[in-house]
């Protein structure tokens, strides 16, 4: 929503459509079934000497119509903080700028800072950090950059995407593309701090 203003209300998508895919699938799906399978906030024994926990989730504390609004409205400043700071530290979307020859270097940062939050939110709502839970996070953000130098390669990208072709050289070797990298990390972290405050 945030880039459609930009490219004339045409549809065009900011993130490429095989990354968009992996998204899902894989960075952002193992992270929350690792959390989801073992997150928890009262041990099995306490649960089972205090049944009136449960009437909590009938009641409809854990997820009620002010949750859904809170979470929609955090979905949207992290969409705005991470669309923004890429544009402005990496030059707009004005076509070739410095070391950003397209919108897909352009919107590969702003994926890659997508993944790097939607991961990081996930582990500051988790109720307990455990070595698991840490290590699939990690790995998800962290395995970002090999499948991008993999997926922008001559013969990959030919098969998938050939204007895709050197976006990850390109991408690492700028400097402004890691501060915003960085920025958009901070203040996402310091939004989710200050809506849980």
């Amino acid at each position: 929503a945030c880039h459609a203003p930009w490219n004339g209300l045409s549809g065009t998508t900011l993130y490429d459509s095989y990354l968009i895919m992996m998204y899902n699938m894989v960075f952002t799906s193992f992270p929350i079934f690792i959390v989801g399978s073992l997150d928890l906030d009262v041990y099995a024994p306490a649960a089972f000497a205090m049944p009136k926990l449960y009437f909590f989730g009938v009641n409809k504390a854990y997820f009620n119509y002010r949750m859904l609004v809170a979470w929609l409205f955090r979905g949207v400043v992290h969409a705005l903080v991470n669309f923004f700071v890429a544009v402005v530290f990496l030059g707009g979307l004005g076509g070739n700028s410095g070391h950003f020859p397209d919108y897909l270097s352009l919107g590969t940062w702003s994926y890659w800072s997508c993944v790097l939050v939607a991961n990081s939110t996930l582990l500051l709502h988790a109720q307990v950090w455990m070595d698991w839970q840490l290590l699939i996070s990690l790995l998800s953000v962290m395995f970002f950059p090999p499948i991008l130098f993999i997926y922008s390669t001559p013969s990959m990208s030919n098969v998938f995407n050939p204007s895709f072709h050197d976006v990850a050289s390109n991408l690492f070797a700028s400097l402004p593309g890691w501060l915003s990298l960085v920025l958009v990390f901070a203040l996402s972290v310091l939004v989710e701090l200050a809506l849980d405050s």
